[in-house]
């Protein structure tokens, strides 16, 4: 017997916001999403800040949003728990960090300090430093990677505060600049990894020298930050043998591509030196040989657990560009659950050609009445959101319609619910105040829909979406779901 499937569908990266020139939700054509929202029950949810585990006023983000929509409650992500230490002191107490620091003062080697420059208060990076000087570490450089966008002031301001910062604490020099799509790049995007790699251990790159040339540089490129080419401000500040690495960035798995070349010893995607280091993070990229100040705790109780736990069978699909995408790689599959990451068919990444295998596997799986339960993870609108491009994410939002109208049917067609949400927004504001591309998540709030029930609903947040799940097959939310059912009985 055939199953009656519900179907989740999150968009990735797809948020609300009111029409306009960089709007390409707006601008998109979406015949299929124009029809869903005409015919059924719609509301907005909160996407951001604690609603999604993060500190206030903070935009979204793919894991934040996936781990509320599994827990059914905001799940406290890396940068609220460090934001926290950093408030309360306890931050400067860290035994992970301290012996970071204790390792190359007793080596007589030096600290590296590397992560993105932002704005937001408190940042790691004065407490780093002023630890670094209070254990007695004498070398100590930092790489600065920029972000474009969002960010609060320029990148090149933001630097010249790093470089008062280091010159009032009295210890640190700035070693290495580069946009974060070389620092952060997936570590699908071998050669800006391996750029970074180069720049940072063998001071291959461009030399910028003072930093008011560096400066001057960055400001000409205004807007296009995250794509500056990485520049060496002093060759003296490579990494080398027993040199403590620390990544300051708040954010886990922003720098897992390079920190895997450091320290991971089966890590191939290019040609590297493997050579003693100690290599630590702030939040946990979950690498081999880094060690997390900050380890992300379990999370006891999900969705996918107590659907297994139930003896129902669920499916979770996730394109390549969200590997973490509810469930997919987290840990072995359940009882009873079904797991697929469907790969790009080569590195030129096109949201119209892309997504189709995703989209065809996914109506394979809800046609075969084989699953209670399917999670749909499309990436294409995040992943075209960051490149910073209006153009490809007016044509992402398309080619995401047109599959979002595939999926809709066949779930409608077997007698089953579907549900469209998004993690968090981007693509609707794709553009800075002075007209250059945006690439920045977003606080925006994203769409939900309820396709194939005709039923009332109110606004909520993403930790409101399981329990919904549960709701619309008359089961009952366990008590540690803290969301409520988004039904208005």
């Amino acid at each position: 017997m055939k199953k009656t499937p519900t179907t989740l569908i999150l968009l990735d990266g797809y948020g609300l916001a009111s029409p306009g020139p960089g709007n390409a939700v707006s601008r998109a054509r979406t015949p299929c999403l124009d029809r869903l929202f005409d015919r059924y029950a719609h509301v907005h949810l909160s996407a951001s800040g604690p609603d999604v585990g993060l500190p206030q006023g903070w935009s979204g983000e793919s894991e934040a949003g996936h781990a509320s929509i599994a827990a059914g409650r905001a799940v406290p992500q890396a940068p609220a728990r460090i934001d926290a230490a950093l408030r309360d002191g306890s931050f400067r107490r860290n035994a992970v960090l301290l012996r970071a620091m204790d390792a190359c003062r007793e080596k007589g080697s030096a600290l590296h300090l590397a992560g993105p420059l932002l704005c937001h208060d408190p940042s790691p990076v004065p407490a780093l430093l002023e630890m670094a000087k209070e254990r007695g570490c004498e070398r100590v450089w930092v790489h600065a990677f920029l972000l474009s966008g969002g960010h609060g002031l320029p990148a090149a301001d933001r630097l010249r505060q790093l470089e008062e910062l280091c010159r009032t604490v009295g210890v640190g020099r700035i070693a290495t600049v580069m946009g974060s799509s070389y620092a952060m790049a997936p570590e699908g995007d071998r050669d800006a990894a391996e750029q970074a790699y180069d720049t940072m251990v063998y001071g291959q790159g461009r030399l910028d020298g003072p930093p008011e040339i560096l400066e001057r540089s960055i400001r000409e490129g205004a807007g296009r930050e995250a794509a500056f080419g990485p520049a060496v401000c002093d060759p003296d500040g490579t990494i080398s043998d027993h040199d403590s690495v620390l990544f300051f960035g708040v954010r886990r798995g922003r720098v897992r591509a390079l920190a895997r070349a450091l320290s991971d010893p089966d890590f191939d995607a290019f040609t590297r030196q493997l050579f003693p280091l100690t290599v630590v993070s702030c939040a946990d990229p979950g690498v081999p040989g880094v060690e997390a100040a900050f380890p992300a705790p379990p999370v006891p109780g999900t969705l996918s657990g107590h659907l297994s736990a139930l003896g129902l069978a669920q499916s979770r699909i996730a394109g390549a560009g969200a590997p973490a995408s509810f469930g997919i790689g987290a840990g072995a599959p359940l009882p009873g659950e079904d797991r697929l990451l469907i790969p790009s068919p080569d590195e030129d990444y096109d949201p119209r050609r892309d997504g189709e295998l995703l989209c065809q596997t996914c109506v394979d799986r809800i046609a075969s009445g084989a699953f209670d339960v399917i999670v749909a993870g499309i990436p294409d609108c995040d992943m075209a959101g960051h490149t910073g491009s209006l153009d490809a994410a007016v044509a992402a939002v398309e080619a995401v319609d047109a599959r979002v109208g595939q999926i809709v049917d066949v779930t409608i067609k077997m007698g089953g619910i579907a549900m469209i949400a998004s993690s968090h927004g981007n693509v609707e504001r794709m553009l800075r105040p002075d007209g250059s591309g945006d690439p920045s998540n977003t606080v925006d709030p994203v769409p939900f829909i309820l396709c194939g029930a005709a039923r009332s609903l109110r606004p909520g947040r993403l930790a409101d979406i399981a329990p919904t799940i549960l709701d619309v097959m008359g089961l009952d939310p366990p008590d540690w779901m803290e969301g409520r059912t988004l039904i208005v009985e």
